[in-house]
């Protein structure tokens, strides 16, 4: 969610400025693309300098490839990935089902542990092609790499999401994922996938059912245990719906 200006307080405001005037007229170049990429979590300051000058009129006179670059940037701001870790988030879900907890917010919880997100980062400096990037880039894959990002895969019997037998909650839950699911879809549809190639803009999905570890053979890897993208959102949907059906 974007946060303007006048949330800052004085000391925030007098950084405010500094950063506006550093950042205007270079919002044109890679090292500020990879400067905005180094941003941490808590640098709101900078977020919103950058987003500012976006919004100004030297940004609605940027040109391509910086501008789709930056809303890129901001999409991804829009869409960070949880603060803690994985495993943390699983366990505090299976603590709250465990405990009777039906609320929004455990759906809001469960679907930020699986949804897909946008992701950022640098653009090499080397071409796919072997040849050296060029001073002046034409296309966003010059500027930075985008791609379809998420959380781990979540076993559904570890969060005790199968011992739920409430056919509101688990219907509302599917329609949260499913929103999740679409939206990461929409998202690949904007990074180059065309709803039958580029499926590597999807991550890669070897089976939508979850396969629990008693059905597999010892030591081995739920087939998506690694697979970042639609995977994790994808499977636990499927295993929601089915949990739905023969409640």
């Amino acid at each position: 969610m974007r946060t303007d200006w006048i949330s800052l307080n004085q000391r925030e405001r007098s950084d405010f400025t500094v950063l506006t005037a550093f950042l205007s007229g270079r919002l044109a170049s890679v090292g500020t693309i990879h400067w905005a990429l180094a941003i941490k979590r808590d640098e709101t300051v900078k977020r919103i300098a950058v987003l500012a000058l976006l919004d100004s009129p030297q940004g609605r006179k940027l040109g391509e490839p910086w501008r789709s670059a930056w809303r890129l940037i901001e999409e991804a701001w829009d869409n960070l990935a949880p603060g803690h870790s994985a495993d943390t988030q699983s366990y505090g879900i299976g603590q709250r089902v465990r405990s009777g907890d039906r609320s929004g917010s455990l759906i809001a919880a469960i679907v930020d542990c699986v949804a897909p997100r946008l992701k950022v980062s640098g653009a090499s400096r080397w071409s796919p092609s072997g040849n050296k990037v060029p001073k002046r880039p034409r296309t966003v894959a010059q500027v930075l790499s985008a791609q379809l990002d998420s959380g781990k895969l979540v076993d559904p019997h570890l969060t005790a999401l199968n011992q739920i037998e409430d056919d509101a909650f688990l219907a509302a839950l599917a329609n949260a994922l499913e929103s999740a699911l679409v939206r990461g879809l929409d998202t690949a549809r904007r990074l180059g996938w065309d709803g039958e190639h580029k499926l590597y803009r999807l991550g890669q999905l070897h089976r939508v059912v979850f396969v629990p570890e008693a059905e597999r053979k010892p030591g081995e890897h739920e087939p998506d245990a690694f697979h970042r993208g639609i995977a994790p959102c994808a499977k636990l949907l499927h295993f929601v719906v089915v949990s739905l059906v023969m409640v």
